[in-house]
């Protein structure tokens, strides 16, 4: 991988991240812990699952590993 690749990568991420921000502010706050699809995660554990495989993934990439979903 080169810098142009992780440049286009960190774009990217750079963008869903603005997405995510103005996704989560349009919801109500009392709607944030709410079940929308029956067994399906809240809006609140979609970000937090978000944003933790995000970091997963950047340390994953720092280590220069980064284990299946499975491994975790």
């Amino acid at each position: 991988m080169n810098k142009a690749q992780i440049a286009g990568m960190w774009d990217h991420l750079r963008q869903i991240n603005g997405i995510t921000m103005r996704v989560v502010a349009a919801i109500p706050q009392g709607k944030r812990d709410g079940h929308p699809v029956q067994d399906m995660r809240t809006p609140q554990e979609l970000v937090t699952h978000l944003y933790t495989m995000l970091r997963f993934i950047a340390e994953g990439a720092k280590q220069g590993e980064i284990p299946s979903y499975d491994e975790m």
